[in-house]
């Protein structure tokens, strides 16, 4: 009679190993390690320390990556904030802008400490600006205090290491700003003219407060001009805060997108359930997404990777800024 320990000469007790192995013991057969969080995100850029020259940069790319005020578009990335509370000035997160300075065809996402706001703005001319703003410490359900999780005690809830508000399991937070190509009508005091949106995680931060800072509320972009790009610090002069040097945070899976993302779409993004306070959201593949035709830049950071996987925008790591292993 066959020994009944054993099926097809392999003991019982070992069929568990052979069935169910181990997710650190997997690297033993495919040959690399598995990380955490599902395996698709391992590196992330780290931008450099407080008080150092610091610099994430594309210079000079190509005007097929460019954006106008009268287009839709839409950017989204993931950032871990590594700035405290003495920051005291914007700390800029992403940014985009024409050879000719802070004045040419520029528009950016921002963080202003002094006054806990979180900024979209773009701009053509001096005068010629539209800045669309979040203010963290706004009361009532639906508003960004509620919605980041930052809480609504201003100043002591300004949005810095201490207190990042709604992260996920890494630690990390998605920011994603969606624009529709309205670019008429009254603003007052709402930007509803400009169809701005923020997301903190999968969560709409409610309605943008508009102030223009000049005479006119509508710039006149150009399209077709090669421009700058920075992740991290401004793209006019590669400052990591407003007038000062590197503001230090973790920024991982940075995307550009061609259209006015959707809530769903923003979900899809996330990668939980959308669930206010939720801790579940992760980085997958936006290339295969439902959304990856819409995609025109796409900086994973990857094995050390500063190339756009849609494009051919290379990034410039200057200063401290390096990549980093943890990650989203």
């Amino acid at each position: 009679m066959a020994d009944a320990s054993k099926v097809n000469s392999v003991a019982v007790g070992d069929i568990n190993t052979i069935i169910t192995p181990a997710i650190g013991d997997i690297s033993k057969i495919v040959g690399t390690t598995i990380p955490s969080g599902g395996g698709f995100s391992t590196q992330s850029l780290s931008h450099g320390t407080a008080n150092t020259t610091d610099a994430v940069y594309a210079a000079s790319t190509a005007s097929g990556f460019q954006v106008i005020q009268s287009d839709e578009w839409s950017v989204s990335f993931w950032i871990k904030v590594g700035w405290t509370g003495s920051l005291n000035m914007s700390a800029h997160l992403i940014a985009s802008n024409g050879p000719g300075g802070v004045h040419d065809d520029m528009w950016r996402v921002f963080y202003n400490e002094n006054n806990n706001r979180l900024y979209f703005g773009f701009r053509s001319a001096s005068s010629e600006r539209s800045n669309n703003f979040w203010y963290f410490h706004h009361t009532g359900a639906g508003e960004a205090g509620a919605q980041s999780g930052l809480g609504t005690n201003y100043p002591s809830d300004n949005w810095m290491s201490s207190n990042p508000g709604y992260v996920n399991a890494d630690g990390f937070t998605l920011i994603t700003i969606t624009k529709g190509n309205t670019t008429t009508g009254a603003y007052a005091n709402r930007a509803t003219a400009a169809n701005v949106t923020a997301y903190w995680n999968a969560q709409n931060l409610g309605a943008a407060y508009y102030v223009n800072g000049n005479t006119n509320s509508t710039p006149a972009m150009t399209s077709g001009t090669a421009r700058n790009f920075a992740i991290g610090n401004n793209s006019w002069n590669y400052g990591g805060a407003q007038g000062g040097d590197g503001v230090p945070s973790l920024y991982d899976e940075v995307a550009l997108w061609d259209k006015e993302l959707t809530a769903a779409e923003v979900l899809e993004i996330w990668g939980g359930a959308g669930v206010l306070g939720e801790t579940t959201g992760a980085p997958s593949n936006l290339q295969t997404s439902s959304m990856a035709a819409n995609l025109i830049g796409y900086w994973r950071f990857e094995t050390n990777g500063t190339v756009s996987t849609v494009g051919s925008a290379t990034l410039t790591l200057d200063g401290s800024s390096t990549t980093s292993t943890t990650h989203a």
